[in-house]
């Protein structure tokens, strides 16, 4: 949050000239990539917004937070009321400045995926729960690490499991039984898909078909992982 407010007086600073000069009508030209500055910056910070706001409503011990202090509070992020809250803005910006939606989906699309791609190696890394059911099968290759087959999560943020003989601090949980690491499972194949096209993406002429694609990658890979992710 911090590093948001400082983006935005970066901006204020860098454009005070033109905010304080009488105000005239002028008519210009503005290309896309020139707007992709204003589109991160307030799809971030709305993100930010409908990322806790959606999460004080889905988490009903923090029901009763205090005022906007909690909700600005970093823990507790809903991946949803950021995706609904930062698409919206950047649907808002764009279209307002005569970009047709279909564009702007194709254009989202692949950060999309980088962002999901990514988001999904720091569950892995953080251990926050999104792992998958008991993994007692054994590797179906040599070359597969254990790792990546069948993983107790060792230090885990949501402290679940076992306490580590020996650990002091707050994580020193790991779990009883190895389990299929999904997450790590879900970053390689969106970022893999984010690769391949990246690679395709300007035979890709039709307006509206990125974004198709993404839709049916994404949905496709969800639909596959939940048969051994926990809920």
């Amino acid at each position: 949050m911090v590093f948001m407010l400082g983006v935005v007086l970066v901006l204020f600073i860098a454009k005070r000239k033109s905010l304080l000069r009488p105000s005239r009508l002028e008519i210009q030209t503005v290309w896309p990539r020139e707007l992709l500055p204003t589109m991160l910056l307030w799809a971030g910070v709305t993100g930010f917004v409908g990322a806790r706001g959606f999460n004080a409503f889905e988490d009903g011990e923090r029901l009763g937070a205090p005022g906007v202090m909690g909700l600005l509070d970093a823990g507790g992020l809903t991946f949803w009321g950021g995706l609904f809250f930062g698409a919206a803005c950047y649907f808002y910006i764009g279209i307002r400045n005569g970009m047709d939606w279909r564009h702007l989906a194709d254009i989202g699309s692949l950060g999309m995926l980088v962002a999901y791609g990514v988001g999904r190696m720091g569950c892995h890394l953080a251990g926050d729960g999104d792992w998958g059911i008991v993994n007692t099968y054994a590797r179906p290759v040599e070359w597969l690490p254990q790792w990546a087959w069948s993983f107790r999560f060792p230090h885990n943020v949501i402290n679940q499991g076992e306490y580590i003989a020996g650990c002091s601090g707050p994580y020193c949980s790991i779990l009883p039984q190895g389990v299929f690491p999904t997450s790590l499972y879900e970053s390689v194949a969106i970022l893999l898909a984010f690769c391949l096209l990246w690679a395709v993406r300007k035979r890709i002429k039709t307006p509206g078909m990125m974004f198709a694609i993404y839709l049916v990658v994404v949905g496709t890979e969800r639909f596959l992982i939940e048969f051994i992710r926990v809920n």
